[in-house]
């Protein structure tokens, strides 16, 4: 048998993984399933078909809101920020043993079959499947929050995000949502504000911070880009976590110990755990400096860590 003219596809590489997917689809052949791991913190996004609307009406919402409900709950999955706009939807998830895939196709194909029959149409509802980003780290993790409740003023639905009815916003400030508690989970994402009746406070400082239009997946140039700890805004500085308290979430969430990943273990796990929260970093704005610091490791270290090629 000749070569599989496929097999540069299949490395173990998140580009190449997208790649092979849209060429298979081309192709007729099945789907590949999303990559989270359990623990993982996912930035989900559905869009309306053709940009059309998804949502008509409050009672829409509601069962758009019941379906995530009940969805996570069957997979294990936690939700920490949701926002229903017109046409599209964001939502932050904590991924469960069930895997986000499981939840999410549940939730567009009963809303697709819902919202089909209540229009009297038969077709596509949604924009090809959902997309999800990974937040690996605190910072990526809060500049996602802040995304995702900013997401009705940079539409210019409103003027604050408190404004809007259909966002988890008042569930973080402990305004009435029609959100459950037991839906949106607040206390993860506000103890990265410290304790206390403050860290709601530092909250709502950082949503003001005014980023409506910087999308949070996006690498930023090496030139422009400042220390993600040390941003400022006209209001004053606004804290992020250091690098060494995302190294403390990144092991909690792959089951590791902070010290086994910033130790001298040659073990392949740990290995691939190190590049992966090096790549998050570097893509988070943090420098290659930081990073060594933090992973008490060289600077050539981690750049010979970062460049290096994914292997199977």
């Amino acid at each position: 048998m000749g070569s599989d003219p496929l097999s540069g596809f299949r490395q173990d590489s998140r580009r190449r993984r997208e790649l092979f997917e849209r060429f298979s689809v081309s192709m007729g052949m099945a789907r590949q399933p999303r990559r989270f791991d359990t623990g993982d913190f996912a930035h989900v996004i559905i869009r309306g078909n053709g940009r059309q609307d998804i949502f008509i009406d409050r009672r829409s919402r509601i069962r758009m809101m019941r379906l995530i409900h009940v969805a996570s709950l069957r997979t294990k999955c936690e939700i920490h920020a949701v926002v229903f706009m017109t046409n599209h939807a964001h939502v932050l998830v904590q991924v469960g043993s069930g895997g986000l895939s499981k939840m999410m196709q549940e939730v567009t194909h009963r809303y697709a079959q819902y919202i089909n029959k209540r229009r009297g149409t038969d077709g596509h509802v949604f924009q090809g499947r959902f997309n999800a980003y990974r937040c690996a780290t605190d910072a990526r993790l809060l500049n996602v929050l802040r995304y995702i409740h900013r997401n009705p003023v940079k539409h210019g639905a409103v003027a604050h995000p408190a404004e809007w009815e259909w966002s988890s916003y008042n569930n973080y400030v402990e305004l009435p949502s029609p959100f459950p508690s037991r839906l949106v989970k607040t206390d993860f994402c506000l103890s990265l504000f410290g304790a206390g009746r403050g860290r709601i406070e530092a909250f709502n400082a950082f949503m003001g911070a005014r980023a409506d239009a910087r999308w949070p997946h996006k690498r930023l140039r090496r030139k422009t880009r400042p220390s993600v700890s040390r941003q400022k805004t006209a209001a004053g500085p606004i804290w992020l976590p250091p690098l060494e308290r995302a190294i403390e979430a990144f092991s909690r969430q792959h089951g590791v110990r902070a010290a086994e990943l910033i130790g001298n273990s040659k073990e392949r796990r740990l290995s691939r755990l190190r590049r992966r929260f090096s790549l998050d970093a570097s893509r988070d704005g943090y420098s290659l400096q930081e990073i060594a610091r933090a992973l008490k490791r060289s600077r050539q270290s981690v750049f010979e860590l970062v460049r290096q090629p994914c292997k199977s």
